[in-house]
């Protein structure tokens, strides 16, 4: 998700990506530890992401900040099996851990690869 969106805000001259990622819904990836790494991986190219929601828990609030914005509030949100929370499971550091093992060891050595690949097919609508 976060490689479609540098090479989207690389093409089409976008500097900064909004996420809703919040911490109280329990994924791995949406944990301090990510998140930093995350940032890192944006300023790497130059971009920023930004995490307005990370402390949010009340998703009454949270409704309204965006109906305050003009944006309606109703959306099919996509899922990343790498941050699917574990069913019955707390999340813990050996889980928050884990998740920053696998990204640092198998995915981002390939991020810039994967860009180089990808930096010159122009996506639109039909790919996302």
């Amino acid at each position: 998700m976060y490689i479609l969106s540098i090479i989207i805000c690389k093409q089409e001259n976008i500097k900064l990506v909004v996420d809703g990622a919040r911490k109280c819904q329990m994924f791995a990836i949406e944990q301090d530890k990510m998140i930093k790494e995350f940032e890192q991986l944006f300023q790497n190219f130059d971009l920023e992401i930004s995490f307005p929601l990370l402390y949010e828990t009340d998703d009454f609030s949270i409704k309204n900040k965006i109906l305050a914005h003009g944006f309606i509030p109703k959306m099919n949100e996509v899922q990343c099996l790498l941050g699917m929370p574990i069913l019955n499971h707390p999340i813990d550091e050996e889980i928050i851990n884990g998740c920053f093992n696998i990204y640092r060891k198998e995915l981002f050595p390939k991020v810039e690869d994967i860009l180089k690949h990808y930096e010159t097919i122009k996506f639109t609508g039909d790919y996302l």
